[in-house]
């Protein structure tokens, strides 16, 4: 009885594969079915995503709201010298702040409880594929491999799927409240023709 690790066939056995590991898979990078197929691993998780945006919502606007209550309370209640209304805006601001603290914490932790579950589903998912699968489908493709791809990839898919999309949905709001904000507080400033002054 012998044992070849060279492998028959025209995929060739473990060498050649390692051989071809490195080099660029050709295709596109991003593939709308199967970010839709994986889309779909959240589908259980739609109420605490809901409340997750929601809170990255609240987070966000506290966050446009404290520099705006900074500008209140240097320009208007500095500059008059009102101390009643400094010190309103400064528990507007502590409360501001408190806000930020709680609704991101909630964010945080909905969003863990999410990419748990989402984690042991794809996992789950994944694990019953590699049983299904036949013993020559691991004559062909390295072991390793395959277990990096199951534990490693996995993990980059989580957290894409749990906190990406709400990061990158807060980032972007967060960015567009800002033009706003500057827009509506100076126009004049935000006009091209002001830099060129």
């Amino acid at each position: 009885m012998s044992f070849s690790l060279s492998g028959g066939g025209p995929r060739g056995g473990p060498g050649n594969l390692l051989e071809s590991y490195g080099s660029k898979a050709e295709g596109a990078a991003f593939n709308p079915r199967v970010a839709l197929r994986l889309l779909t691993f959240l589908r259980p998780y739609w109420l605490p995503m809901l409340a997750a945006l929601a809170l990255m919502f609240v987070a966000t606007f506290l966050t446009l709201s404290v520099p705006y209550l900074v500008k209140v309370a240097i320009d208007q209640d500095i500059a008059q010298g009102n101390l009643a209304g400094l010190a309103r805006d400064a528990l507007l601001i502590a409360a501001a702040f408190g806000g930020l603290y709680l609704t991101t914490a909630g964010q945080r932790w909905l969003l863990s409880y999410v990419g748990l579950r989402v984690l042991a589903n794809l996992r789950r998912a994944l694990f019953r594929h590699l049983q299904a699968l036949p013993l020559g489908y691991n004559d062909t493709h390295i072991v390793g491999v395959t277990i990096s791809r199951v534990i490693n990839d996995v993990s980059v898919i989580n957290d894409l799927l749990s906190q990406g999309l709400v990061t990158l949905v807060g980032d972007s709001v967060l960015l567009i409240g800002i033009v706003i904000v500057m827009i509506s507080m100076s126009p004049q400033l935000c006009s091209p023709s002001a830099c060129c002054r």
